[in-house]
């Protein structure tokens, strides 16, 4: 269930980008980029080595996210950092899953061989610069264990008690 709606926050990013009708509302995409989908989908996707049908979708709208989106591949902020790394995860983990079961390394696909180089580049950059016992991948101290098993809306406390409509039109 999760994974669906985040794999749908990607596919209207995708849509934006790709109708050319809305693409007067891209600077919405830009300001408000829904982090959580991508991450989401990308944890899941590096947690389980046999993807289904659903999974590979999700793969699928992440390598366009990446096209649509070339500040992942740019920029040094921490999110980017962070989406670039779960995404080499996930694809290791596919590489993994269909070696286990014996069929041909999959090629990996363009933008990743470009994310995998700024990776190689930053990790190599930064170990250089701060080698003192620090984690020396993007996710490396992230803990993401804590959040198996949790559903992102049971986190989510979500009470209408201000949202009295009626009276709102006094203002």
């Amino acid at each position: 269930m999760t994974l669906s709606i985040a794999a749908r926050n990607i596919e209207y990013d995708n849509l934006i980008h790709n109708l050319k009708p809305l693409r007067k509302f891209l600077w919405h995409v830009h300001i408000y980029f829904p982090w959580g989908a991508p991450i989401v989908i990308l944890k899941v996707l590096s947690s389980y080595a046999a993807w289904d049908a659903d999974m590979f979708a999700a793969w699928h709208h992440i390598l366009e996210l990446h096209e649509h989106h070339p500040e992942f591949r740019e920029d040094d902020k921490v999110l980017h950092l962070i989406i670039c790394g779960l995404t080499l995860k996930a694809w290791a983990a596919h590489v993994a899953g269909t070696a286990a079961e014996g069929m041909p390394k999959p090629q990996m696909p363009p933008v990743l061989q470009g994310l995998q180089a700024r990776h190689t580049a930053y990790v190599s950059r930064s170990s250089a610069t701060r080698n003192n016992g620090m984690a020396t991948t993007l996710t490396e101290d992230i803990d993401f264990g804590a959040l198996e098993g949790i559903d992102i809306f049971d986190l989510a406390d979500i009470t209408y008690e201000g949202a009295d409509w009626l009276s709102w039109g006094n203002y």
